[in-house]
């Protein structure tokens, strides 16, 4: 016996409530994807070839293989542990304005001209890196003589792998914000020399 058929009236609201059901899941909001695997300090510090605090000075973006990227010149004020070559490099994002054309790429940090930060760095070549951990590996210096170390606010979502929440091990997020400048570099070198630990 042959299996029922929808009448057409019916089969056309179906598959109407089928493709709205769908739009809905394509124009989701691009902020729901802002989920990363948070790491923590030591993490952060095995994963970098340094940890400097750097003021940027100039910005450009480009397209780089269908994708807008944002290159930014910062002068190294001090490198905090490991090392780099160059007083000035070239740091490289995801995500910024080229013409009347904008991309924003969710957990990815983002850097201003003259505003002091305090960047986990990984080299790619002599004048040009990339922050480590994205977001996660950038944090701001706050103006003043109290110099507090802040987050970055494009962090988003951080979820706690099973190992960190089996050991109880603090995002490298929670264990900087809002310490000073120098209690900050105190414990990132803490962490690199701890760096080939098992």
């Amino acid at each position: 016996m042959p299996a029922p058929s929808l009448h057409p009236r019916r089969a056309l609201l179906l598959a109407l409530h089928t493709a709205a059901f769908l739009l809905v899941l394509v124009a989701a909001p691009i902020a729901d994807a802002s989920v990363s695997r948070a790491v923590s300090l030591e993490e952060l510090s095995r994963t970098s070839t340094a940890a400097a605090v750097v003021v940027p000075l100039q910005q450009r973006s480009e397209w780089q293989a269908k994708r807008i990227v944002t290159l930014t010149r910062v002068r190294v004020e001090r490198v905090v542990a490991g090392t780099l070559v160059s007083s000035e490099i070239e740091v490289r994002t995801f995500g910024g304005h080229v013409g009347k054309i904008g991309q924003a790429v969710s957990g990815e940090p983002q850097l201003v001209v003259g505003e002091r930060s305090l960047l986990f760095l990984r080299q790619l070549g002599t004048h040009s890196a990339l922050v480590s951990a994205r977001a996660q590996g950038m944090f701001r210096i706050e103006a003043g003589s109290a110099a507090r170390v802040l987050a970055s606010p494009h962090v988003g979502h951080l979820l706690p792998s099973a190992r960190m929440k089996a050991r109880r091990i603090t995002p490298a997020v929670v264990t900087l914000h809002g310490s000073s400048l120098e209690l900050a570099i105190s414990r990132i070198q803490r962490a690199w020399g701890q760096r080939n630990a098992p």
